[in-house]
């Protein structure tokens, strides 16, 4: 019947009012949505490095273009001297300075680049008598490095036109 208390009764922990309960399953979800907002902050956060880290690679690219492009300019400066310039500026063979352009890391943009250039025969490896060049250019920014390698054919005519390009990206023109 109605008043019957013979019948079995919730615990009070489930009673409406039981504000433990709600406590506990509130502090449950907190911990889920920090632990989910943690690890969206942390793979965003990856993610963007990686693609920091993708703009060096490509500054570091063009600032390698840029030295070949300047190499290309010194080079056309002093075409009928080839052989000088493949000794480098002391005009000894096997020296430090055999083959740097524009006297070694040359600063551009946010980076630097390295021009060299070496003969693209072995023997000998001072003496030019094709006026075919190889021209490496390494671009640095920050902690990015692109190396660039370019064979060309300097025309006394002031005129010189690329035959091959070798990129450490695998670019070939």
């Amino acid at each position: 019947a109605a008043g019957d208390k013979s019948r079995a009764q919730p615990p009070d922990c489930f009673a409406p009012n039981s504000s433990g309960m709600v406590l506990v399953v509130v502090v449950i979800l907190a911990a889920v949505a920090g632990i989910l907002a943690a690890g969206l902050h942390f793979a965003g956060g990856s993610r963007l490095t990686q693609v920091r880290q993708e703009m060096r690679f490509e500054k570091a690219f063009f600032v390698a273009e840029a030295g070949i492009e300047r190499a290309k300019s010194e080079l056309l400066d002093r075409a009928t001297n080839l052989n000088g310039v493949l000794k480098g500026d002391d005009g000894v063979s096997n020296t430090a300075d055999d083959g740097v352009l524009l006297g070694g890391v040359t600063p551009y943009g946010e980076g630097e680049f390295y021009a060299w250039v070496r003969n693209n025969t072995n023997e000998p490896a001072f003496v030019d008598t094709d006026y075919i060049v190889i021209i490496r250019s390494t671009g640095t920014v920050e902690t990015a490095t692109r190396v660039i390698e370019v064979e060309l054919k300097v025309m006394t005519t002031l005129a010189y036109t690329s035959m091959t390009t070798h990129a450490d990206a695998a670019l070939s023109i």
